[in-house]
């Protein structure tokens, strides 16, 4: 009996959001019938505008791209070069002392 009871006030508490629910579903899919040719039509148009524009920027994009690519690139090729900048640095001194150390010859005129 208890059993019963219990599922009887379940139903109570459970049938009236189900039927909320069930309105809410119909009320919903109504809506979506009533607005689906006009989301069609809005589709399709901003598709084809879309296409449009695309077809118009895409050479622009392109360019963009391939400038980004060789900047990319340039930078590289700079950060595979820089753990040899140390090795520079002390080739210049040396050259530096050897250009201050050695004596140019005299000019024939």
């Amino acid at each position: 009996m208890l059993t019963f009871l219990t599922l009887c006030l379940l139903a109570i508490v459970v049938l009236p959001f189900m039927g909320i629910a069930l309105i809410g579903a119909l009320v919903g899919g109504l809506v979506w019938i009533v607005m689906f040719p006009i989301r069609l039509l809005f589709r399709i148009l901003f598709g084809v505008v879309g296409v449009g524009l695309g077809l118009l920027f895409v050479p622009f994009i392109l360019a963009f791209v391939a400038v980004a690519v060789v900047v990319a690139l340039v930078v590289a090729a700079i950060a595979a070069l820089a753990p040899l900048l140390p090795l520079a640095a002390v080739g210049l001194i040396g050259w530096a002392i050897y250009k201050a150390v050695t004596r140019r010859p005299a000019p024939a005129i």
